[in-house]
């Protein structure tokens, strides 16, 4: 049957038996078709993969980046890692094979974080954008997005906190327009927080979350003038339960 030829050719790939002589060559096979083998196989094994969703132009927040200066200067921390080669840095040194993972979760109820350092002694922040890792490495390369996520900008005991804003299940880079939607936030640092995991990895069954990128765009503020400015806008919404100040010392 197809579950029966599907599971032996992703049996063979698996264990690096791929031979010439065989029915299928798997070293040649195309990716997707790969893939969907695998995903064949784990599913029909209990296994669950997200439903991956198309990118919308608008709405939720998302744009184009525009005509925005990128302003992350250097990463801070993360609030968890997975190894060492998975850390927040990796989300900023514009390679596709890298990416920054949480430590794996037996609840999809969570919260991770990621902290920034922005240009300037402070920066207006009009968008960020978030590109999910996909694991093509993985059975059925499945990708790991979380379900909200959430911007904070500013210093330790004045950090301005964007509502949460739904993230579609895609790697393809979507971008959250902060400015659009009418929140001004200007500050030293940004915090992203992610939160909720929805898929499991198929090695050990936890909840993970992968991102491969995070850019800021906006505009650094190092004249008096716009210092001022800012000074006198609001920038309230302390977010309760956020100690930025822990981070930083950790």
């Amino acid at each position: 049957s197809w579950f029966f030829l599907a599971t032996w050719i992703c049996r063979m790939e698996q264990e690096g038996r791929a031979r010439m002589g065989h029915l299928l060559v798997l070293s040649e096979m195309d990716d997707a078709f790969r893939n969907s083998l695998w995903r064949t196989v784990t599913e029909e094994l209990g296994f669950e993969f997200i439903e991956e969703e198309e990118l919308e132009s608008s709405g939720q927040g998302v744009d184009s980046p525009g005509q925005s200066q990128e302003i992350i200067e250097d990463c801070v921390c993360a609030s968890s890692k997975d190894a060492d080669d998975q850390d927040i840095h990796q989300t900023v040194d514009n390679l596709t094979t890298s990416f920054w993972s949480s430590v794996g979760s037996d609840d999809a109820d969570i919260v991770e974080s990621l902290v920034y350092k922005l240009n300037g002694p402070v920066s207006i922040v009009d968008r960020v954008a978030l590109t999910v890792h996909r694991a093509s490495y993985q059975p059925g390369a499945p990708i790991y997005p979380p379900e909200y996520i959430q911007f904070g900008v500013g210093v330790p005991d004045n950090l301005t906190v964007s509502p949460k804003m739904k993230v579609t299940r895609t790697d393809e880079t979507q971008v959250f327009n902060l400015k659009a939607e009418g929140l001004s936030m200007a500050g030293p640092y940004l915090v992203v927080f992610f939160h909720g995991a929805l898929q499991k990895q198929y090695e050990d069954n936890r909840f993970y979350l992968a991102i491969e990128k995070i850019t800021a765009f906006g505009e650094r503020c190092n004249t008096p003038q716009k210092l001022w400015r800012l000074k006198e806008s609001s920038m309230g919404n302390s977010r309760d339960g956020f100690d930025l100040a822990k981070y930083l010392s950790g």
